[in-house]
Formats: C-alpha cells, sequence, structure tokens
C-alpha cells in the first residue's frame, strides 16, 4: 500500500505522511495508552508510519542506482539496523563479481568496538561484584551454622545452668 502511495505521490510525501502517522500514534498512545484498545489503535498507527517510511526510502534507494538493487539493499538495511553514524569504508564496484566470502561493503565499526569494550568492562565488574557477593553469603552461612551448632548451644547451656543453680 505505501509502495502504491509513493509511486503516485512521491516517496517523500510518503515518508512525510509515515512520519505524521508515527506522531499520530505516539498522541493516542499518550492520552489512551492505558486501555486495551488505545495500546492496539497507538500501536497499529506507529507501524503503518513505520513501514511507510521505510518502504518509501527503499524507493528512493533503489532509484539512486536500479542496476545494484542487491547491494544497496543490502547497505541500506545494514546501516538501518546498525547503532550509531555508519560510515562506508570500502565498497565494490557495481558490477563486480564476488564470490561467496567476499567482502562486497565495509563499514567502519570504531564505534561498535568501543560499546564492545564498555560491555566487556561492565560485565568483568559486575562479575566481581557476584564473586564479592557469594563469598559474604558463603560467610553469613558459616556464622549462621556457627551460631546453631555452636554458640547458641553453649548460650543455653549457661542459661539452663543460671536458671538451676538461682532455683536452688
Amino acid at each position: 500500500m505505501a509502495g502504491r502511495f509513493a509511486d503516485r505521490r512521491s516517496p517523500r510525501w510518503t515518508i512525510g505522511a509515515g512520519l505524521a502517522c508515527i506522531l499520530l500514534s505516539y498522541a493516542v498512545l499518550y492520552e489512551f495508552g492505558g486501555t486495551v484498545c488505545g495500546m492496539v489503535v497507538g500501536v497499529i498507527l506507529l507501524d503503518l508510519g513505520a513501514q511507510s517510511a521505510h518502504v518509501s526510502n527503499q524507493s528512493q534507494i533503489y532509484a539512486i542506482r536500479p542496476e545494484a538493487r542487491s547491494r544497496m539493499n543490502t547497505a541500506y538495511m545494514v546501516a538501518n539496523h546498525v547503532e550509531g553514524e555508519v560510515t562506508v569504508l570500502k565498497l565494490r564496484p557495481a558490477g563486480t563479481v564476488v564470490r561467496k566470502g567476499e567482502m562486497v561493503v565495509e563499514f567502519d565499526s570504531e564505534h561498535l568496538r568501543d560499546a564492545l569494550t564498555r560491555q566487556e568492562m561492565s560485565v568483568e565488574s559486575l562479575d566481581a561484584a557476584y564473586r564479592a557477593a557469594v563469598m559474604k553469603r558463603e560467610a553469613a552461612e558459616i556464622g549462621v551454622r556457627e551460631f546453631v551448632d555452636g554458640i547458641s548451644k553453649e548460650d543455653l547451656a549457661r542459661a539452663v545452668l543460671m536458671f538451676t543453680i538461682a532455683r536452688c
């Protein structure tokens, strides 16, 4: 439906309509998101707007180089699903025959490597905190066992002895 609309009008107009639909969905979700009906209508509007803009973006990209639709679609989909800014470092020329496993496009992945490093550091920190918590738990369990098996029995025996002495 969005594709036919983009063909009749223009992709730019359809993208604008899609964005307007997304904004309308936010308004519906804000006002009526607490109800099932409001949630359903809001999600449908959100999906309709996002898909309309997506299809229109694809039609604009395909128009750039119609003979390279597959490569253009690959680059668009990767760039669309990668977080942050994406820079193309290398791209094979149109008409190049590639074999399985050969690189067609190379993106700058520095920001992804930085994000991976931050996540690895976070995992190490959380792992250390987990190990510390396990050691504290083990120490607490030892303390409880000592109390139940040892110290409390001694205290109870001493209290019984004192009570017996006091009764006499």
